[in-house]
């Protein structure tokens, strides 16, 4: 009987222990676990992704990086130093944007429709970060076939 109690303070040791080794990602607005944000170090190298529950491991970061950037959608959410991953839970604001609908009417049908919006985006080379891009963007549809023909960058920044 003493060896059953023994294996369940063991059990429960062991549980609160891997489990004070987790950060989970939550929505200011809705507390829901955000999947996919990536934690960049100092030096630009990605060190974390958020799982699908929003979790990532604590043991991923290292203290000597000190300060750590959060990208939620392409956006960069937040600037966080080692200390502000203490807590089990840490609230990110993820920018939901709501746009107007647009409305085509077919009375007098054009060839292409086109549609101008913002980009951004961020290329990594062995997990490292190695440009970020964002500007406007054109997208020309075929108004028959409702496919993308093509695409325009009408104007762009980026930083090496």
């Amino acid at each position: 009987m003493k060896k059953m109690y023994l294996v369940y303070l063991l059990f429960c040791l062991v549980s609160i222990f891997t489990h004070a080794q987790t950060i989970t990602f939550v929505s200011e607005k809705s507390n829901i676990p955000l999947p996919k944000v990536s934690v960049f170090g100092k030096d630009g190298s990605i060190l974390a992704y958020s799982d699908i529950d929003g979790k990532i491991d604590k043991q991923s970061l290292s203290p000597a990086q000190e300060k750590f950037q959060l990208v939620y959608n392409n956006f960069l959410v937040a600037t966080l130093s080692y200390s502000d991953f203490d807590q089990p839970f840490i609230k990110i604001n993820d920018q939901v944007k709501e746009i107007e609908t647009v409305v085509i009417k077919n009375n007098k049908p054009a060839k292409y429709i086109l549609i101008k919006g913002n980009f951004n985006s961020y290329v990594t080379v062995n997990n490292k970060l190695n440009a970020y891009a964002d500007g406007i963007v054109t997208y020309i549809f075929d108004n028959k076939t409702k496919k993308l023909k093509s695409s325009r960058v009408e104007q762009y920044r980026t930083d090496l």
